[in-house]
């Protein structure tokens, strides 16, 4: 009896079965995203990655037409976010905000990490960054010249706050200390403004902050010595960079930047990069943007890549000479 239904032949079955497989990713690769895409934030709510991630979400899941939702893993200074999002499926459909602290202090810093910052994920694209001011007490310095004549004249006499052992700031500092040649004492914090209130009451002479110590600058409070990009802050243009303050190589930055688990499909990233660099020109992330005093970035995932590898490069030399432990 003949056969009535269009059933392929037994031999055509295992080419079939083959071809399933393969078909099945490239489709939905090609119709991503069809589902909401968690956005991983390595830190509390309430700080700088939350609110970047919170701006992120708005106005990316008006491009994308789906929700992207904000996801806060906190914990061992970034590393907790990061492994999270190594270990998770690579579709697209879990991203990574990260910075210094996940993408390259955190792994050289901690022996047991469990991702390869430069392996472990896929780039796509740099946010920005914002700027770090060293600022002190105006009876101690007004200027960087000042600041490392007295630090060389009394080695250790001198102290400057951070938000805490193998922050970015803390690095920061290290950094300047080794280009300089001076002995700064070291004081953690558990955060930034805990940080600058000693450092208003007269506890400790110094810090390197955020954003957040530019108030206490403009009142006179605090002497703004110098800032940490390669370029002049458009909310303190007066204060110089440090290169312009005679100091070379100490450049650093709150930086962000949007990565994916290894082994994302390409087409998967060049979508979501196309779509990030198309929220970053928009009129309301970059209002967004001027209220979080962040300096737009934007680029291919190779560039973010790079950015990558060089910052890793910096802070392992620099975790390593001045021998700084976890805690």
């Amino acid at each position: 009896m003949k056969n009535r239904h269009n059933w392929p032949r037994l031999g055509a079955l295992p080419a079939l079965a083959l071809a399933l497989p393969i078909a099945a990713p490239a489709m939905a690769e090609e119709s991503f995203p069809r589902a909401p895409i968690q956005l991983i934030a390595p830190f509390a709510a309430g700080g700088g990655f939350d609110s970047v991630g919170r701006v992120i979400s708005d106005q990316l899941s008006k491009i994308l037409g789906v929700s992207v939702v904000v996801l806060n893993k906190p914990g061992a200074g970034g590393l907790v976010g990061g492994a999270y999002v190594a270990k998770a499926r690579p579709d697209g459909y879990t991203l990574l905000l990260a910075g210094p602290a996940t993408l390259a202090i955190g792994p050289n810093l901690f022996s047991n990490a469990s991702y390869s910052p430069t392996t472990s994920f896929e780039p796509i694209t740099y946010i920005g960054g914002t700027a770090y001011f060293l600022a002190a007490r105006p009876d101690v310095a007004k200027d960087v010249k000042t600041l490392i004549a007295k630090a060389k004249a009394a080695p250790g006499k001198l102290a400057y706050a951070s938000p805490g052992t193998g922050s970015n700031l803390n690095l920061s500092m290290e950094l300047f200390k080794l280009k300089t040649g001076t002995d700064i004492m070291h004081v953690p914090y558990p955060g930034s403004g805990p940080a600058i209130v000693d450092v208003l009451a007269g506890r400790v002479q110094m810090t390197l902050a955020p954003e957040i110590v530019l108030p206490h600058i403009r009142s006179g409070q605090l002497a703004g010595l110098a800032v940490s990009t390669s370029a002049r802050s458009p909310l303190m243009p007066d204060i110089p960079t440090f290169a312009e303050a005679g100091v070379q190589g100490v450049e650093s930055s709150g930086w962000y930047g949007v990565l994916a688990p290894g082994g994302t499909p390409k087409p998967v990233i060049d979508k979501l990069n196309a779509a990030v660099n198309q929220m970053l020109q928009s009129q309301p992330f970059k209002e967004q943007a001027d209220k979080l005093g962040l300096e737009i970035g934007g680029g291919t995932p190779e560039q973010l890549g790079q950015r990558i590898d060089e910052e890793n490069r910096k802070w392992k030399t620099v975790i390593d000479v001045a021998g700084i432990k976890a805690q």
